[in-house]
């Protein structure tokens, strides 16, 4: 699973990039620990996380074929204990559903509430095989 914290580290520097912006002023009406930039901070970890979901269930989908049994769990996808768990986000606040294989169709759901330092703004957030993000 070396493969995988790779995949994670690269592309949690690759957000923190591209939504870093020094010109950017911080808004005023919300506190920074209540959904402001320490709460989008500590996202960044659990969006990381999902977007890798995300590949495991694509290349489980290549590697399987579109006629395969969709994968129920993370070890199906490749993962071993401990692989997701980070400083905001524990391996148990993310679920997953593959309702296809053909067309690929999933959901990942990354609900904080494992660590302490969890953010509290948003409570949910979703995404799609398409790349939407919704959250709640």
């Amino acid at each position: 699973m070396k493969t995988v914290r790779n995949v994670a580290f690269c592309l949690l520097v690759v957000c923190f990039l591209a939504l870093s912006g020094c010109d950017k002023k911080a808004d005023e009406s919300k506190p920074l620990n209540k959904g402001g930039r320490i709460d989008g901070a500590k996202w960044l970890e659990g969006k990381t996380m999902m977007v890798t979901i995300a590949t495991a269930i694509r290349l489980y989908g290549l590697g399987k074929g579109s006629n395969e049994r969709p994968p129920r769990t993370l070890g199906e996808l490749g993962f071993s204990a401990g692989d997701l768990e980070g400083v905001s986000f524990g391996e148990s606040d993310y679920t997953f559903s593959v309702s296809s294989m053909n067309p690929l169709a999933f959901i990942i759901v990354c609900t904080p509430g494992s660590k302490p330092n969890a953010p509290a703004v948003p409570a949910k957030m979703t995404l799609n095989q398409a790349g939407n993000w919704t959250s709640d």
